[in-house]
């Protein structure tokens, strides 16, 4: 059976993953971007991308702030992971529209959801530019910006616990701040030396008030399938454990043979304003066929 375990870590890491500029968690505020859903699009990752960013933060001995002002995205994911409430039934989740997978209407799944949670922080500049040089950041926040409040909002999932698989829907985190902020944040984290270039001319590309969702696509790990009019990534754990074995800090870490025991996959694609996640110890074709069964 697919465990329960497994449901709040795929929505939280969904949530993650869509606003996933540099995983340096230091700038707190790296996620204070406002993707919206609209049209899916991808920023690619290289192995070599992930090895030079860890290779980096190694070689300069950068430590993670551990400044719980900062810590926004950890917070909002707890927060979420502790609002967890069961629904009766489908009809019960309003706050978009969702429906269960034909491919599986012979079985009743567990229903479980989360509304819209929230967190706050007021720009401490010269906090947060101690933080960003330390990380070598070659652009600081204004200092004008300093008292400006920023709120950061997750958005409503759902989810849907089957024998063996486990269907998510949510949409995407949101944020509330003036656009001059958003501005300088999104400047000050693309100054960081830890990005590789390839990545950086990607982000910069992308226009921190785009309502497009970006899914990061590892190269290497994972694979597209064609779901009718869309285009889903699935993720595999076996494939994940063979590119964290690649990666400095990794290849003796118990933890890979964990994931190599799991099999389990999970596909995720973007559908009429809603990013669904769809895991289980299934095949690319079987939880493809399940996928495209949802209106």
């Amino acid at each position: 059976m697919f465990k329960k375990r497994f449901v709040i870590p795929i929505i939280a890491a969904v949530i993650a993953c869509t606003v996933m500029i540099p995983p340096v968690r230091a700038a707190a505020v790296s996620v204070l971007s406002i993707f919206r859903v609209a049209d899916t699009k991808t920023i690619t990752i290289s192995v070599k991308d992930l090895q030079d960013m860890l290779a980096f933060v190694e070689d300069h001995n950068t430590a993670i702030p551990e400044d719980p002002e900062l810590q926004l995205l950890p917070r909002l994911i707890e927060k979420v992971e502790s609002e967890v409430r069961s629904l009766s039934g489908v009809s019960d989740f309003t706050a978009f529209p969702f429906s269960l997978p034909p491919a599986l209407k012979d079985e009743t799944p567990a229903l479980y959801a989360v509304g819209s949670q929230a967190e706050s922080i007021v720009l401490d500049t010269d906090k947060i530019n101690t933080e960003l040089s330390a990380l070598g950041a070659a652009v600081l926040l204004d200092s004008s910006l300093n008292g400006t409040a920023v709120t950061v909002s997750s958005p409503p999932a759902v989810m849907a616990e089957y024998d063996d698989v486990i269907l998510g829907a949510t949409q995407t985190i949101s944020i509330d701040a003036p656009e001059n902020a958003l501005n300088s944040i999104y400047k000050s984290l693309l100054s960081i030396p830890a990005i590789p270039d390839n990545l950086r001319a990607q982000l910069a590309a992308i226009s921190p008030k785009t309502r497009d969702v970006y899914l990061p696509v590892i190269e290497g790990l994972g694979r597209e399938t064609s779901l009718g009019g869309t285009t889903g990534y699935v993720y595999s754990t076996g494939g994940l454990a063979q590119v964290l074995d690649m990666l400095p800090g990794f290849a003796d870490d118990a933890s890979l043979q964990e994931l190599r025991d799991e099999n389990v996959s999970v596909l995720i694609w973007v559908k009429g304003g809603v990013l669904y996640v769809l895991g289980g110890a299934m095949s690319d074709s079987e939880l493809s066929q399940i996928a495209r069964s949802i209106r």
